[in-house]
């Protein structure tokens, strides 16, 4: 079976069916007026969808609906066409409207040139046709016909047919189909009307929906809507062959209800812009973001007030105060979180407390004590700044580094956090803001392979503006300095070598260019472009990053993911962006968070590491 994702420009249409049966009997004679013909209504409308909707080229849509030929004459034009194509060919619709019967227990059929009690296509010499000419193609049937379900039986007892095909029919085995005649409204088959009302994006059973729909995706909504409008009419018929669940999960038909309901909202969105200037910039974003991924069940905290505010029973304040309100994710999400870890397709960036909360106070207290000053109440990077003015830059860095060296695993509250990664099979993405050597030693006892980049914050150099120092996990590796411009961290992953970013510095590679005095965050900012490589700034873009231990109450903290979230424009809404924070529900520090358009979630670290070890495969590890 052919595992090719969808391609209209390799895709067939056959159109069958008929809007009269003149030679047929009595029962069969509708007299529908030629412009309110429900069959044909029908099968117009399926070729405008496979023509404007589906975007299948003209010349692969073979319409032989209401051709006034014997069945021998039809299958041979089918039967010609799909030789015609078989090369190229990936999938094939037939679209059948009209009537069916049962002859020998086998579904047949109507066509024009049938007399009486003679339905001349029978289904089981279609299905074998197929699985000759293109046995490599999927095939779809959609079926509008009485007993039309009857098809489903085939492929067990004809295996010489399609290896792979969705059998979409109007009404089980047993059951007639229905065309609806109200009034002066346009006359319609029922099951035609539900599909195209689905496919077309008309249909309200479809506010929870994916960005491009499968044939299972648009089942319960056809039959749904059925119900809903007439109940007395049979439930369609679904069914597969092939390997289960591959081809009837293939995704094929465009989301028009998505576009439908995106073009509303930005409308009117555009519209009232000025009164909306708090939350625009961030509407307009998730929207962008729906169009990427579609729409989820979670998504209705923020769709259902934009629905109320379209229908006017919201107001623009009243909006605003809505969507607000909702802007710090209820729930944390840990099956998926575990799954995209386990992935390896994320960017972590590690806060300085991760490995242990009293690392940075047990720092500030160390260099109190070198320079004898107890009354010091500032921030580290003063007392930092403080000594290096007092002695110098190396006697800071050389204690800073002797009290690090004296952290090791296990420390009294271990890195749980660190060890979790360690266990991902998969090569990691991580930036640390802390200055222990803790990660390493994680990574090491799990011998998970990485690589140590940090940038070289050679200030006084302007040579070595854009240089990294770079160190592999290989005993007795030598760090080197290396061009930032030209790193490429996708070659490191394909190596399966984790990379570790150390934005602070890399105590192992050079103790002498720690980011530690205010002087040094000022500098470092000033070349945040060149400090960190392209093709990290890439995955970011491309992955998604998530904050994990950082606490933006401290200008350090903000200016470190400042320079980071503006040095790494974001390209891909898809991408996501979430910080794990304890403090959230803090107003400034939710803000901070909001305005910058990370989703926040009050978790401490050590809860996220227990939710996340309760997730397969973590839970193995037990």
């Amino acid at each position: 079976m052919s595992t090719t994702s969808f391609d209209p420009q390799k895709t067939l249409v056959i159109l069958l069916g008929a809007s009269a049966w003149p030679q047929q009997r009595e029962t069969l004679r509708h007299n529908y007026p030629d412009d309110n013909n429900p069959f044909k209504r029908s099968v117009a409308g399926m070729q405008s969808y496979f023509l404007d909707y589906l975007r299948i080229p003209k010349d692969h849509l073979k319409n032989l609906f209401d051709v006034k030929e014997n069945a021998n004459s039809l299958f041979t034009q089918i039967d010609e066409f799909l030789e015609t194509h078989k090369s190229t060919t990936n999938d094939v619709f037939i679209y059948y409207v009209g009537h069916g019967t049962l002859l020998d227990k086998e579904l047949s059929l109507a066509i024009p040139a049938a007399k009486d009690n003679d339905y001349d296509l029978p289904m089981q010499k279609l299905w074998r046709g197929l699985g000759k000419i293109v046995p490599q193609a999927r095939c779809y049937f959609l079926l509008d016909a009485c007993y039309s379900g009857k098809i489903t039986q085939l492929p067990a007892k004809s295996p010489m047919g399609p290896k792979s095909a969705v059998l979409f029919c109007s009404s089980p085995p047993e059951k007639p189909s229905f065309v609806r005649q109200n009034g002066e409204q346009q006359n319609v088959t029922v099951f035609t009307e539900a599909l195209l009302k689905t496919l077309r994006g008309e249909n309200p059973q479809l506010k929870i929906s994916p960005v491009t729909w499968s044939f299972r995706d648009i089942e319960s909504p056809v039959k749904q809507f059925i119900k809903n409008h007439y109940p007395d009419v049979a439930e369609p018929q679904f069914s597969s062959t092939g390997d289960q669940g591959v081809v009837e999960n293939l995704k094929v038909f465009p989301n028009r209800w998505l576009t439908r309901w995106l073009e509303s909202i930005r409308g009117k969105l555009s519209q009232q812009r000025g009164e909306l200037q708090p939350i625009y910039k961030a509407v307009a974003s998730y929207l962008k973001e729906l169009e990427s991924r579609g729409l989820q069940n979670p998504d209705s905290e923020k769709t259902d007030p934009l629905d109320t505010w379209f229908a006017a029973k919201l107001s623009d304040q009243e909006l605003i105060t809505a969507w607000q309100s909702h802007q710090t994710p209820s729930k944390p999400n840990y099956p998926d979180w575990s799954d995209k870890l386990q992935q390896g397709r994320i960017v972590i960036f590690l806060g300085a407390n991760v490995p242990r909360d009293d690392i940075s106070s047990n720092l500030f207290n160390e260099l109190k004590d070198t320079l004898e000053y107890d009354s010091f109440k500032g921030e580290l990077s003063e007392l930092c700044e403080y000594m290096e003015m007092e002695t110098s830059r190396a006697r800071l860095c050389q204690k800073t580094a002797e009290f690090i060296d004296s952290i090791s695993l296990p420390a009294p509250t271990p890195a749980e956090l660190y060890q979790l990664l360690a266990q991902v099979k998969a090569p990691l993405v991580l930036i640390s803001s802390e200055y222990t050597n803790l990660l390493d030693q994680a990574f090491e006892a799990q011998q998970k392979k990485f690589v140590v980049l940090s940038p070289l914050n050679d200030w006084e150099n302007s040579k070595n503006a854009g240089k990294l120092w770079q160190r592999y996990s290989a005993p007795n590796a030598s760090p080197e300095a290396v061009g930032g411009e030209d790193m490429d961290c996708l070659d490191f992953l394909n190596r399966d070598y984790s990379v570790i970013y150390k934005i602070r510095g890399c105590v192992k590679s050079d103790n002498k260019r720690l980011l530690l005095s205010e002087n040094h965050y000022f500098k470092f900012a000033c070349r945040i472009q060149q400090a960190i490589p392209n093709s990290l700034v890439n995955l970011i873009n491309t992955w998604g990053l998530w904050f994990i231990g950082h606490h933006p109450n401290t200008w350090e903290d903000r200016l470190l993911i400042q320079t980071i979230l503006q040095r790494c424009q974001r390209t891909d809404r898809e991408a996501n962006r979430m910080a794990i924070d304890e403090g959230a529900t803090d107003r400034f520090i939710g803000r901070f968070w909001q305005h910058r358009e990370v989703d926040s979630y009050k978790v401490g670290v050590r809860e996220f590491v227990r939710e996340l070890k309760k997730q397969p495969p973590f839970n193995s590890h037990a």
